[in-house]
């Protein structure tokens, strides 16, 4: 049968290793009696995987055999991932949601293809990324990247590269497999896995459905030792400045009625320890502050309360039929459901209370001496007595496509339909009700001489039930999706057949993000994210793509694709490719190309939504003296607000690469590809820490010049920061828009060599991303100076230069053992010192992840497998604030894991 011949030819071609298979090169003899085939990056069928854009195949066994049990974790693994993508997490709202990220260049510009067509695209994410936490790992047979941008075959989001999931088309029985999976250390990380397979085929048809379920525990904050709060080495516990780990929103009165904004503890004795309940030493302090001495604060150790990760439960049903209609057309139909639920624990809100009075100083009953505050001062309060914060995410995607191609005389035709629609549904608890707050605030009967009502600045009072308030947030995003095409030889050259497709497809999105009213009103406290609004687009594309053979060694592609958007205008890329064949174990290849990403829903329809971030305070460093702005450590912690932009243009790139591909035997073969990625017309809001960093380079520059200071609003329409009187940052307002430039450069090389022997067989596969330049910045024009805000950042915390990864495995007979090795590279930020030298101010080392598996073959069709991973146990690697990248760096520890699988 057809899919046999491809599913032996795939297994002789890739192998079945995780990183990197070489597709082997078959010699002329061996190419001109196999049967063509679709590759990912070209809709032109052709003998050879290798073609003028680098393919890796990554199998499904493969990916079990080096540990991982799911898409998500096997592809941010991948050294394709060069600066990591969001695995899950908690205490935001996408914690159920795990991205690829090729390239360092963010998950929106990474396309991910189910069987060649669009996968969903989360509306938690805005709708610029798929969640790939909701596949069947059961159900994949295989999976194909591109390494290369290809928006002249598959439109928007292809820049960096293609990931395209290949399920299984031929299986016939049943399957079951179980897995357990547990961590080394308290706290959870658990998981439990279960999923069921079956299938058959006759002469013209085969059925498949396949069922997974998955379950992962939370992991509690509180059971890693590195998320507590800590003193720097040498450092003074009675200093703010020298707490790592904590925050300010704990019980701190903020005095604002005359003018000092000063802080000042809540009681008298300045003793933080009596705010702590039930065994809990979550407020920390006295503490004061080397900037501002006459400050007095209580802080609050978040970690005793707040979970890391979500626990969830996920399960997915995929079914897919495939029938031969006639002798030279073919039915295939998918349906596909996920559902996932997860369950994010965040510790109590913390918020700003205004008094809406004066209060006196007086003693409780417990005795407690409270602090007088007058109307108009502020209280920083952690809203502990009112319960953490819970949040439940619901996330349901819904998945059809219906395929109809066929063979002529004259070529092949082909005809697709998908439609998928991902819905997302969240309810939390323990949100703050800020209009009733004030409200509820009690007074001091001086004829009782006692304090009516709720008192926030006693230890002893509880916050009253008024003041809580639930969030609910539905968020769906829909498309429909239709191509059409065919493929056919024009004429014949000297050195062979041009081949060519034509083809032309129309999607429709709909996107809508909606919060309930008293949150999209402002009224609710201790959320994250808010309403992305609602839109809807209609776009149309034709493409076409030509191979010419100009020699019988060398071999020409072009491509280019025209696509026209409802909401933003039109855009045509070209492709250009070739493939040269010197001698028969060497091929040398080039590609050019121009790609886009058109802007999300939410990019241009946002409303505006809120999160929490930690900011440098620049321009409090320019103000202060003798202090550099590039040393710069003073930080604030605090809400910013994030808005649309339907102006948005849609974002440009190149994409240029030069490789080779060498067999050096039969047993040894070597790739590597020279890459370059530029990206312009950025889609981007400002990061909260360039904007400070931008509005005191603005201040510095008209200090020097003698003129009024300007604000950053000047510079960035509908941008803007505030501060208190004392320097402190009150508040940060960020839009959407075009800005800047990204150019990155780099290689990929892939190693693979297997030895066969008496003793079993051997395999080795090594894969290397190096990057050796990411430039990201724009130049903004002021009427005092130019001003290029951005640096090279490669190889500053967060962007590694180097990924590798490493495969050996052994098999003899029905055992086998694999050994999978995952590197990232150390990280450091350099600062200018007052000698204008470059200097380390921050950096992280280096990190190496090994994973062990046994599996046994049994002979009643059965499989057992054993595995660590990260043997090690390694934890992330820590900068000098005491975070860290959870992008890069996983939280999970050593984990044992124990499956079995039964085929019948």
């Amino acid at each position: 049968m057809k899919h046999k011949k491809l599913t032996l030819l795939m297994s002789m071609l890739l192998g079945t290793t995780l990183l990197p298979a070489q597709a082997q090169q078959q010699d002329e003899t061996q190419a001109s009696s196999v049967e063509r085939i679709a590759v990912t990056g070209s809709r032109l069928r052709q003998v050879d995987m290798e073609g003028a854009s680098p393919i890796t195949v990554i199998d499904s066994d493969a990916i079990i055999a080096s540990g991982f049990n799911n898409v998500g974790d096997a592809l941010r693994a991948s050294n394709f991932n060069s600066f990591g993508s969001w695995g899950g997490g908690a205490n935001n709202s996408w914690a159920s949601q795990s991205t690829v990220s090729m390239k360092g260049a963010g998950s929106a510009r990474t396309l991910v293809l189910l069987d060649g067509q669009r996968m969903a695209k989360s509306p938690v994410m805005d709708g610029g990324s798929a969640n790939l936490n909701t596949l069947p790992m059961t159900a994949v047979e295989r999976i194909e990247v591109l390494s290369d941008g290809a928006s002249a075959i598959y439109g928007t989001d292809a820049m960096a590269g293609v990931i395209n999931i290949i399920l299984k088309k031929d299986f016939s029985g049943s399957e079951v497999s179980l897995r357990r999976e547990q961590t080394s250390r308290s706290g959870g990380g658990d998981s439990y896995d279960f999923s069921f397979s079956t299938g058959f085929s006759d002469s013209r048809s085969n059925f498949i459905m396949t069922w997974e379920h998955q379950q992962r525990d939370p992991i509690s904050m509180n059971s890693r030792a590195y998320e507590a709060p800590y003193v720097v080495e040498g450092g003074d516990p009675s200093l703010m400045d020298d707490w790592r780990m904590i925050w300010e929103w704990g019980r701190t009165i903020v005095k604002a009625s005359d003018g000092s904004w000063d802080y000042q503890t809540p009681l008298m004795n300045n003793d933080c320890s009596v705010y702590n309940k039930d065994g809990q030493n979550a407020f920390v302090g006295p503490v004061s502050s080397l900037d501002y001495p006459a400050d007095r604060a209580c802080l609050y150790d978040h970690s005793v309360a707040a979970n890391m990760t979500s626990g969830s439960n996920q399960d997915n049903i995929l079914v897919i039929y495939n029938r031969e209609l006639t002798a030279d057309i073919r039915l295939s139909a998918r349906t596909y459901w996920a559902s996932n639920r997860s369950k994010d624990v965040s510790a109590p809100v913390p918020g700003d209370i205004t008094f809406p009075h004066d209060l006196p100083s007086y003693t409780t009953a417990a005795g407690h001496t409270l602090r007088a505050v007058n109307e108009g001062d502020l209280f920083y309060y952690r809203f502990d007595s009112a319960g953490d914060r819970v949040a439940k995410h619901h996330d349901q995607i819904l998945d059809f496509m219906v395929s109809v191609d066929g063979d002529t005389s004259w070529g092949f035709w082909e005809s697709a339909l998908n439609v998928n629609r991902y819905g997302n549904f969240t309810w939390g608890t323990g949100y703050l009700y800020t209009d009733a707050v004030v409200g509820l605030i009690g007074q001091f009967d001086e004829d009782s001489n006692s304090f009516v009502g709720w008192d926030p600045r006693d230890p002893d009072s509880a916050v009253p039930g008024g003041a809580a308030a639930n969030v609910d947030k539905y968020s769906k995003a829909r498309a429909v999706d239709f191509s059409i095409g065919a493929g056919f030889d024009l004429f014949e050259l000297p050195a062979g057949t041009i081949s060519s497709y034509v083809g032309a497809a129309i999607r429709k999105e709909h996107f809508l993000s909606d919060i309930d009213s008293l949150t999209k009103a402002g009224k609710i406290t201790g959320g994250s994210g808010g309403a992305g609004g609602e839109g809807d687009r209609t776009a149309k594309a034709v493409y076409a793509e030509l191979g010419l053979p100009l020699l019988d060694d060398l071999e020409l592609n072009i491509a280019g694709r025209y696509d026209h958007y409802s909401d933003f205008g039109s855009t045509f890329n070209p492709q250009f490719g070739l493939r040269y064949t010197p001698v028969s174990n060497l091929l040398l290849r080039a590609s050019y190309g121009e790609g886009f990403r058109a802007p999300t829903l939410a990019d241009l329809y946002r409303g505006p939504t809120q999160g929490w971030y930690t900011i440098t305070n620049y321009p409090l460093c320019h103000d202060t003296a003798g202090e550099d702005i590039a040393g710069c450590t003073r930080r604030d912690s605090l809400y910013v607000d994030i808005g649309g932009n339907d102006k948005l243009a849609a974002e440009t790139s190149k994409t240029t690469n030069l490789g080779v591909v060498w067999d050096i035997n039969d047993a040894l073969s070597l790739t590597a590809d020279f890459w370059e990625l530029k990206i312009d017309n950025i889609i981007t809001q400002l990061s909260p820490d360039l904007i400070s960093y931008t509005q005191s380079q603005l201040w510095q520059a008209a200090d020097t010049a003698g003129i009024a200071r300007p604000s950053v609003s000047e510079l960035f329409p509908n941008t803007a920061i505030s501060f208190l009187p004392n320097g402190r940052i009150q508040s940060m307002q960020i839009t959407t828009n075009n800005r800047g430039f990204e150019e990155k450069r780099g290689i990929d090389v892939r190693l693979n060599g297997r030895l066969a022997t008496d003793f079993g067989e051997f395999r080795a596969d090594l894969g290397l991303s190096h990057i050796t330049r990411f430039n990201r910045s724009q130049t903004v024009q002021t009427n005092m100076q130019e001003l290029e805000l951005g640096i090279n950042e490669i190889g500053r915390l967060g962007y590694p230069s180097d990924r590798v990864n490493l495969t050996l495995s052994y098999r003899l007979g029905d055992h086998s053992l694999t050994y999978y090795g995952n590197y990232t590279s150390s990280q450091q930020n350099k600062e200018l010192d007052t000698n204008n030298n470059w200097v380390v101010d921050n950096q992280v080392g280096s990190m190496v992840v090994h994973n062990i598996s046994y599996q046994l073959d049994l002979p009643w069709q059965g499989k057992l497998a054993l595995g660590v991973n990260n043997l090690t146990d390694e934890d992330p690697r820590f900068d000098k604030w005491g975070g860290y990248s959870t992008s890069l760096y996983s939280v999970y520890g050593r984990t044992m894991y124990l499956s079995y699988t039964q085929s019948f």
